[in-house]
């Protein structure tokens, strides 16, 4: 039943059903050579939470089609795979401030938070030399994801940081004395 002669039963199933499940196998079979643009022909026109939303977001996202997977994936319920893949959309399309407040906005509202999520708040913090804002995310990281190698060498990155930032103050203010 997975092989590319069943695609037209499945369609015919979903028109006779008005079940869209029956499109997922269609697009699934499309899909298997990976050509998930392909495979989206058999995205249903009316789209709902019950016509798995996160599996046709992953085929626009392959599709790199980020912002109808992003529109997609307000289908998926505090789903914390469509959080993430929502968080690596804003990432493609170069809304990196937007994403910031995404990931801000995840860590505090969820209970189970992807390495992922806190490693790009944390790192976006880092960037723009937000030293206590970035303290608390590294502290939370590595609270989190202890044996993660990317959240320790993170947190070792900002420990050196901040370490140069303070020595810079101590010498200004040195200076000025």
């Amino acid at each position: 039943f997975y092989s590319d002669e069943y695609i037209d039963l499945y369609v015919e199933a979903a028109k006779v059903t008005k079940n869209n499940i029956w499109l997922v196998n269609a697009a699934a079979i499309a899909a298997k050579n990976m050509d998930a643009s392909n495979a989206l022909i058999y995205k249903p026109d009316n789209f709902s939470a019950k016509d798995s939303p996160y599996f046709w977001a992953i085929l626009e996202y392959d599709s790199e089609n980020y912002v109808n997977a992003f529109q997609t994936l307000e289908y998926c319920e505090n789903d914390i795979n469509a959080l993430q893949l929502k968080s690596d959309c804003l990432l493609r399309l170069n809304e990196i401030e937007m994403g910031n407040d995404f990931w801000i906005s995840t860590i505090e509202n969820q209970k189970e938070i992807p390495l992922e999520i806190y490693y790009n708040a944390s790192k976006f913090s880092f960037n723009l030399d937000n030293y206590d804002n970035t303290h608390k995310l590294v502290n939370s990281l590595v609270q989190n994801f202890p044996y993660s190698e990317r959240a320790l060498s993170l947190y070792g990155n900002f420990c050196l940081q901040l370490q140069s930032f303070q020595n810079e103050k101590s010498s200004e203010l040195l200076k000025d004395s």
